[in-house]
């Protein structure tokens, strides 16, 4: 999934941009070098001098394009993501009524998955820019100043791949652990509402005991994963630094260099320290990836298991009434009247259109200053003119109206059912049908 997420036509835009704007970068060493030996040998300057500047101050132009189309690109995964998660989600009844999944599932939907996505583009972003920066400056460096660089710059980079190999295990398992205390937290965020907004003082504090436990084990947990990498970047940086700066002593106390390959060692100092910078930022990175694989496993994990079956049935104390088009279901709490209905609705698909009593369903029509008869109304005047379902599964609608809207959506199904609609309709126990 997180394939097609990112691997899209649309990044060769920002990557385009990328790679002009670091070709002009690393150009400025060049142009500095050749400055410097001009001025030591008394040659043209003239023509360097302008190339520098150029240099300097050209990448601007295609950094400033590279960040809107990066940001074009990041919206784009985002779509893709939700488009994704809407698939693997879609038409699973069952799944409707698990209310433990549906706790979860919603934390992974509205926050810790787009976050996730988002943050991960962001990291192929940086591993990409730095990766260009390092290479194309290690070669320029290599080019006008010591070809060794090269070598010792890659024994570095051998010596940090197998530090960042080793941690990898542990980084993971931690990275991994944090980001489920993250969901765990904003899961028992998503049931705030109810347990402050209503003022019950129990439930507040029951509410917030779960959040305290939940806050700190998640503080824990990510302040563990952050120290355990930022020690490992530390291990990092070292590991860089020492080979070229015992390369670049050597060259310049011990070496037997003439004054212009001197010069233009020490004219690259100021970038080759920069070039370990990124570095040692570059390899922090990858050894970050595997905490963005611990993250994405969460993703993963919480998208494999979610075919659930739809709970019991009893049969035996379900009440049937016929009425023409109309299937009317009473029986008491548990008997698996909802559950009966959403068999109905994985069995008949996009032929059906399933209506909780409660529910949160998109309707086009405008509904903030209804009442909640009128939105019942509206919401099934618009699924029978709009839906075009073959059958109408009505989950206890009755409950929570006043006899006045009850009659009134009674003559409203009663017409959609004498159109040719099939309908069957779980009713609230304490009302009768007057179907006849």
């Amino acid at each position: 999934m997180l394939t097609q997420v990112y691997m899209r036509r649309d990044a060769l835009g920002w990557i385009g941009l990328l790679l002009f704007q670091q070709t002009i970068v690393a150009s400025s060493t060049v142009w500095m070098a050749w400055l410097a030996s001009n001025i030591s040998t008394g040659g043209v300057i003239l023509g360097p001098l302008l190339l520098l500047l150029a240099s300097l101050l050209l990448p601007y132009v295609p950094g400033a394009l590279l960040l809107l189309e990066l940001e074009r690109w990041t919206f784009q995964t985002q779509a893709r993501f939700f488009e994704g998660l809407t698939k693997r989600l879609f038409h699973r009844p069952a799944l409707w009524s698990n209310r433990d999944k549906e706790r979860d599932l919603v934390a992974l939907y509205a926050k810790e998955g787009p976050r996730t996505v988002e943050d991960f583009g962001r990291f192929l972003y940086e591993v990409c820019a730095k990766s260009l920066n390092v290479i194309f400056n290690v070669v320029v460096i290599s080019f006008v100043a010591d070809k060794r660089f090269v070598v010792v710059y890659a024994l570095s980079i051998a010596l940090a791949a197998v530090a960042i190999r080793l941690q990898t295990p542990k980084n993971e398992a931690l990275a991994h652990s944090a980001e489920k205390q993250r969901m765990e937290l904003t899961g028992v965020l998503v049931d705030f509402w109810d347990n402050v907004t209503l003022g019950n003082a129990y439930n507040r504090k029951v509410w917030s005991a779960r959040f305290r436990t939940s806050f700190e084990a998640a503080k824990r947990t990510v302040l563990r994963s952050e120290g355990y990498r930022q020690t490992i970047s530390i291990g990092i940086a070292l590991v860089t630094y020492v080979p070229v700066f015992v390369l670049l002593v050597g060259a310049l106390a011990f070496g037997k260099n003439s004054p212009e390959q001197a010069l233009a060692i020490v004219v690259v100092i100021p970038r080759t320290f920069q070039i370990l910078n990124y570095s040692q930022e570059l390899l922090a990175l990858l050894a970050s990836f595997s905490t963005f694989s611990g993250r994405i496993r969460v993703l993963q994990d919480g998208l494999a298991n979610v075919d659930v079956g739809t709970g019991t049935i009893d049969f035996g104390a379900l009440r049937v009434q016929h009425a023409g088009k109309r299937t009317i279901i009473r029986g008491p709490n548990g008997s698996g009247k909802t559950s009966l209905l959403l068999q109905l609705k994985e069995r008949f698909g996009s032929r059906a259109f399933y209506l909780p009593a409660k529910h949160h369903l998109a309707f086009a029509g405008k509904r903030t200053q209804q009442s909640t008869g009128e939105r019942a109304a509206s919401a099934l005047e618009e699924i029978i003119a709009q839906s075009k379902a073959q059958v109408l599964l009505l989950d206890e609608w009755d409950a929570n109206l006043d006899q006045g809207n009850i009659d009134a959506l009674e003559k409203q199904i009663e017409r959609a059912a004498h159109a040719g609609l099939e309908v069957v309709e779980v009713r609230h126990r304490r009302e009768e049908s007057r179907v006849s």
